[in-house]
């Protein structure tokens, strides 16, 4: 059963309802009107895919990214989301911050409803995004499950 996912929602921006789920961090490029794309292993990601996570509670979560993403170039360190963390990194040392001055961050997030719990319907985005893409998304250090053998799925075996 494949996701269903809302949004999306800038980030920062009122919105997000305060449940479960899990939730994709999107680049859009306020200039081209367009989400970012990333070159991927097996194909391009035009949907400018960041990150994905998994929330208790999706503002208080999305909040800490921001929070940590935003205290790029004040010297402090804050280390409540690892991605947002990286993303900062990047704004700091490299031409992040050039190529991605037009950027808002979207979110696209799905509602825990079915009976899964957070880590199941985590690891069903990740598959998504992997099966599709060869590799997790930019910000991503790791993906969840990752020592454990995952099944392939029907798309998988064709």
């Amino acid at each position: 059963m494949d996701l269903e996912w809302n949004g999306p929602v800038v980030l920062g921006e009122e919105g997000l309802p305060s449940g479960p789920g899990v939730y994709k961090v999107a680049a859009f490029d306020e200039t081209k009107g367009a989400y970012f794309m990333f070159p991927r292993l097996l194909d391009n990601d035009d949907g400018g895919i960041l990150c994905i996570g998994k929330a208790r509670v999706l503002p208080t979560r999305l909040d800490q990214f921001l929070r940590s993403f935003d205290q790029r170039g004040t010297g402090k360190r804050y280390c409540l989301h690892s991605e947002a963390n990286l993303l900062r990194m990047l704004h700091s040392f490299t031409a992040f911050a050039e190529v991605f001055r037009k950027c808002k961050l979207h979110v696209f997030y799905c509602i825990l409803t079915d009976g899964r719990t957070l880590h199941e319907q985590e690891c069903h985005a990740f598959r998504e995004y992997v099966e599709r893409f060869g590799e997790v998304p930019p910000v991503n250090a790791s993906f969840p499950g990752r020592y454990t053998t995952w099944p392939a799925s029907d798309e998988a075996k064709r």
